[in-house]
């Protein structure tokens, strides 16, 4: 049975709502290998191995020379280019060009997949930007202290945030007193695992990192750090 969830998104500038999967876990090759055992008990294990790894390297070679493979009712593979030309005139240029290899599902898997598929839906959850770390650069030390005038560098998951939307902020308050913080205006990388800034000076001693976002989202959702105090 698939488990699935509705989320809110913003898409053009309105509100709509999209199903996502939830997965129950993602299988790696160990994984499938002992899978595939299971349903054919008179296949090794070191069999499938070696044929996996033979089929691999044979797909992507082909695909190097230019050829596409389709393994009949599962899947095609076949090499991708990615880039504009400025004219018929222009040539790959490996700074502006890529190869890439890319997989394609026929539609009788597809149907397959979709053929009396039963399907529950569950509860979405509520995730917020979670802050695992914070690293201050001057110390070399982890969620202990942060030098003012440093550089400090925030880790975790689903940290991206818009400095200039003002829904959305990372400030460092005091743990004392909530109402007594610092706004991080111009951090120096943002991406979703990591935010690296230039720590502004701040007139209390102790305090924690706070990062709002709303994920694509018209809910922000708050995150925080462990407390740190001012080296």
């Amino acid at each position: 049975m698939i488990q699935y969830q509705i989320v809110e998104t913003m898409h053009l500038g309105k509100k709509t709502y999209v199903g996502r999967i939830k997965l129950k876990c993602c299988y790696d090759q160990n994984q499938l290998l002992e899978r595939m055992v299971e349903r054919n008990r008179s296949l090794s294990p070191e069999t499938l191995v070696a044929a996996l790894i033979v089929l691999k390297s044979t797909v992507t070679d082909l695909c190097r020379e230019g050829n596409a493979v389709r393994l009949d009712g599962f899947v095609r593979f076949s090499p991708t280019m990615k880039g504009s030309f400025e004219s018929h005139q222009d040539q790959f240029d490996i700074k502006r060009h890529t190869i890439e290899l890319t997989a394609g599902v026929p539609k009788s898997t597809q149907l397959k997949i979709n053929n009396r598929q039963a399907t529950r839906k569950v509860e979405s959850s509520n995730h917020a930007p979670q802050i695992f770390t914070v690293e201050d650069q001057e110390t070399g030390t982890y969620n202990q202290v942060v030098t003012a005038r440093g550089i400090v560098t925030l880790k975790g998951t689903r940290l991206r945030f818009d400095p200039t939307n003002l829904k959305e902020s990372l400030v460092f308050q005091s743990s004392i007193d909530p109402c007594l913080q610092v706004a991080i205006q111009k951090p120096i990388i943002v991406s979703s695992k990591e935010v690296c800034f230039l720590m502004p000076e701040v007139p209390f001693a102790e305090g924690i990192f706070a990062l709002t976002s709303t994920l694509g989202t018209t809910k922000p959702r708050t995150g925080v750090s462990q407390p740190t105090t001012m080296a």
